[in-house]
């Protein structure tokens, strides 16, 4: 029973003592990892009034979610609470309220039922379509995007050039850093035997360059916007605050990035040393 204090000019289920009975929903929340959405879903739906009960059966009121972000300022209504619903996750930020209320679907003349709390004195309401007639109170659910379990090894793709002349590229439109690079004339792929015989080679040759333009990126405010919500941002913010980064120079951020140690130096003693 919700009890806080709102007013409403008519009696509303589930609002003090205003009506006999109640109503509750459970939501279930989770994450859609394959199409990057959080899935609201409505179970267990009990209503404890014959009167609500029949306006809802009679199509005269209908079961409802409110769902807003506060982070995002941004409002979805749930109308078939029988089916699940899906928000991107790129629009919710830190939490978000599920509001359960049912609603007039049509104008109800002659709102009045015996369940009515006597100091309404029998009175016959006539409520307008949409109008709110039950409520349940706001369940705050919060929203995190949690990327502990991706690390500096699962941010990159790698994607062979079909033209062997064109040399090693990088994107970073989707939510991995996509690294482009050439095949030898055998069809070999470089990365393969570079990471396999000579790891930090590797490092300094793809991954250092990679990471300084993704720095480049991430401290420019004026393009950092448009990757905020990709995979790789966040794992690289994760790892590497903006605190602990040297913005005037991001190929240093992306040494430091490396377990904290010196590239160049593990490649020498790899390659001259070994």
């Amino acid at each position: 029973m919700l009890t806080e204090r709102i007013s409403y000019p008519h009696p509303v289920l589930g609002l003090s003592d205003d009506i006999d009975g109640d109503f509750n929903v459970e939501i279930n929340v989770e994450r859609n990892k394959e199409q990057k959405t959080v899935r609201f879903n409505a179970s267990n739906i009990s209503i404890t009034n014959t009167y609500f009960l029949n306006l809802i059966e009679n199509e005269n009121a209908k079961l409802i979610l409110k769902i807003y972000c506060s982070s995002t300022f941004k409002t979805w209504v749930m109308r078939n609470i029988n089916e699940p619903f899906e928000i991107p996750e790129d629009e919710l930020c830190n939490k978000v309220e599920v509001e359960p209320l049912i609603i007039a679907a049509t104008d109800i003349e002659n709102y009045y039922d015996e369940s009515f709390n006597l100091e309404f004195d029998n009175y016959r309401f006539a409520v307008k379509k949409y109008e709110v007639i039950g409520v349940l109170g706001k369940l705050i659910i919060p929203i995190d995007k949690n990327y502990e379990k991706l690390s500096l090894g699962n941010i990159f793709e790698f994607s062979p050039e079909d033209d062997e002349t064109i040399p090693c590229s990088f994107q970073f439109i989707t939510d991995k850093i996509v690294v482009k690079y050439p095949v030898t004339v055998n069809g070999d792929d470089p990365p393969n035997g570079l990471f396999h015989k000579s790891p930090w080679a590797a490092y300094n040759m793809i991954i250092i360059p990679a990471l300084t333009e993704a720095f480049r990126i991430m401290d420019d405010k004026e393009k950092s916007s448009a990757f905020e919500d990709k995979d790789w941002y966040f794992v690289l913010e994760m790892l590497l605050p903006r605190e602990e980064r040297d913005r005037d120079e991001p190929f240093k951020s992306a040494q430091l990035l490396l377990n904290r140690q010196i590239p160049l130096l593990n490649a020498y003693d790899e390659l001259c040393l070994n």
